[in-house]
């Protein structure tokens, strides 16, 4: 991002709604960042990675809390929270 240009021209700046989420959650959601194609490919990635067809640290995977309690029974992207840094083993 150009930190020169005003904060008004900036093409990806924060709502006033982003950011008090941001600052009483610690994040925030934005919908239509992706098209449904980009979408689809990163979910195809992400249930790769699930079930092992892709290679990827355990270290990066973090698993859903009720499933790693044994309070759900789930597997594959369903079993999963977050999977970091995907875009340097893609």
């Amino acid at each position: 991002m150009d930190t020169n240009t005003a904060q008004s021209e900036r093409k990806f700046a924060i709502t006033p709604e982003e950011r008090s989420s941001w600052e009483e959650n610690g994040y925030f959601v934005r919908y239509d960042v992706f098209t449904e194609e980009e979408n689809d490919d990163l979910r195809h990635i992400a249930d790769d990675i699930a079930v092992g067809k892709r290679l990827f640290p355990k270290t990066n995977i973090n698993q859903n809390a009720l499933v790693r309690d044994g309070k759900v029974d789930a597997s594959g992207i369903r079993a999963m929270h977050k999977i970091h840094h995907v875009s340097c083993y893609i």
